[in-house]
């Protein structure tokens, strides 16, 4: 260690022998300045006031929530899609303009469709005029059949007469007080009469019969009206196609169509977004859905507008994982395994009264908070009846089981309360039991190492701040006081 150069005053003094002059006293160590002492107290209270605030928020507050940024703002789009053919000629909605339900958006040419609509009508005149025609002739033929019975009645009466003329000439034939010839002449007349009486029959039968013809033509008359109908009936729905309507209040967006522009069925025309129907999708860990339930309260805070906070419920859980449901899912059961988090989306419904505070479109992404003390513990499937046994009309107070839900383990497969072949349950089912506040012990053996960390760290400050004295005075010390150096030449 280098001695300090001794000053001008020192180099002029010497003994009278010519020795060195003996060396001067050392010079006070400066005062001991509190400054830095203040400071370094008031960063390790600082430092030690944020580490209890956090503590104590996670204590009462961040154990219980669990929030995830892989959520966005979603609803139920709807694709409009021609109906029918043809070229456009008037757009009556602006691209991203509101429009409500039944407002006109498009319209396609409707002059085709107006042409067959007046076919259809005139189709339909040709079938009513038809059945009418057939009305008529049943109306023809049942008097025919009526003249036909009277004809009968009229040639039985002859035929009996006949029959008791010929009758009577051959009784007198037979005593000799007839001629032959008035017999020959009444039984001629007899018979005459008999046949009439079958012609009259035969009349009456072929009259029926097309009386019935008839009546099959007007059944067949009366289905081409009906026919004829729901011509008229489609040829008036295409027309009403022709004039492209919103299904449902909403924005529509990206306008596909211009007027001139030829649309065939099935034609793409725009999207109509119900943004006053949006929710949320919300991604979370297999890890955190433990305690998250349908009917929780939700924070949500967009990233557009992160001073606002929205408020919102748990609608449901999917069923199942985003990985089950996705174009190409993986398959672990060959190759190399690298296990990987699970996300299950959640869907949470927002607020009437947030839904339409702030102008919201799908897709925007937001950060969901949800309070795991809330929200309906119940069954996510009904359990399943025991084989065999038969779900009774009634239960007694006793025999009803508590109306809370099962854990995942319940789900995960069948349970030891299955019924005995004789249908008597070996044993009582599972009573599902409201889930319990519990608190992670993980989560606490961190909290109180990151505690224990920052008490060793403010130690260490002050043990340095109250050293820092002694260290400066010795660097400042004069060579004669330090031990085993060498007075300089």
């Amino acid at each position: 260690m280098a001695t300090p150069p001794t000053s001008s005053a020192q180099a002029e003094t010497a003994t009278p022998d010519g020795g060195p002059a003996p060396a001067s006293a050392p010079a006070a160590p400066p005062a001991k300045s509190g400054k830095a002492k203040r400071v370094l107290g008031l960063v390790a209270l600082i430092l030690l006031g944020v580490v209890a605030y956090e503590g104590y928020r996670w204590f009462t507050f961040g154990r219980f929530h669990e929030s995830t940024d892989d959520a966005y703002l979603q609803a139920d789009l709807v694709v409009l899609q021609a109906r029918e053919s043809g070229y456009i000629t008037e757009i009556a909605i602006a691209p991203n303009a509101p429009v409500s339900r039944g407002q006109i958006i498009a319209r396609i040419d409707p002059r085709d469709y107006e042409i067959a609509l007046t076919a259809a009508q005139n189709s339909l005149e040709v079938a009513k005029s038809a059945g009418l025609q057939l009305e008529a002739q049943i109306v023809a033929a049942e008097a025919t059949v009526r003249q036909g019975e009277a004809l009968l009645i009229a040639a039985e009466a002859q035929n009996d007469g006949a029959q008791k003329a010929y009758q009577r000439a051959r009784e007198l034939r037979t005593n000799s007080a007839g001629t032959q010839a008035a017999l020959d002449a009444a039984e001629a007349n007899a018979k005459s009469a008999a046949a009439e009486v079958e012609s009259a029959k035969a009349t009456i039968a072929q009259a029926q019969a097309q009386l019935g013809v008839l009546r099959a033509q007007l059944d067949t008359a009366r289905l081409d009206v009906r026919v004829a109908r729901t011509q008229v009936e489609r040829a008036q729905l295409d027309l009403d196609f022709t004039t492209i309507r919103a299904p449902f209040d909403g924005i529509l967006t990206e306008r596909q169509i211009q007027v001139g522009s030829f649309v065939a069925a099935g034609s793409r025309l725009g999207t109509l977004v119900p943004v006053q129907n949006l929710y949320v999708g919300a991604n979370f860990k297999e890890t955190q859905i433990a305690d998250i339930h349908p009917g929780a309260k939700v924070g949500i805070r967009v990233d557009a507008w992160p001073k606002e906070r929205l408020s919102g419920t748990v609608e449901s859980l999917t069923a199942g994982t985003g990985q089950v449901f996705s174009l190409l899912p993986s398959s672990n059961a060959t190759g190399n395994f690298t296990k990987v988090v699970q996300r299950v989306p959640v869907r949470i419904t927002l607020d009437e009264a947030d839904r339409n505070r702030l102008p919201l479109r799908p897709g925007m992404s937001v950060v969901v908070e949800v309070d795991t003390r809330t929200g309906e513990n119940r069954l996510l499937l009904p359990a399943p009846a025991a084989q065999g046994e038969q779900p009774a009309a009634t239960t007694s107070k006793a025999e009803q089981p508590a109306a809370t839900t099962t854990t995942g383990a319940d789900l995960a497969g069948p349970t030891s309360g299955a019924a005995t072949a004789g249908g008597v349950p070996s044993a009582a089912p599972p009573v599902a039991m409201p889930a319990e506040e519990h608190l992670d012990m993980r989560k606490l053996v961190t909290f109180l190492l990151m505690v224990l960390g920052m008490f060793m760290a403010i130690l260490d400050i002050q043990i340095v701040s109250a050293s820092l004295p002694e260290i400066q005075a010795g660097l400042g010390a004069s060579s004669d006081e330090i031990p085993g150096s060498r007075p300089p030449t």
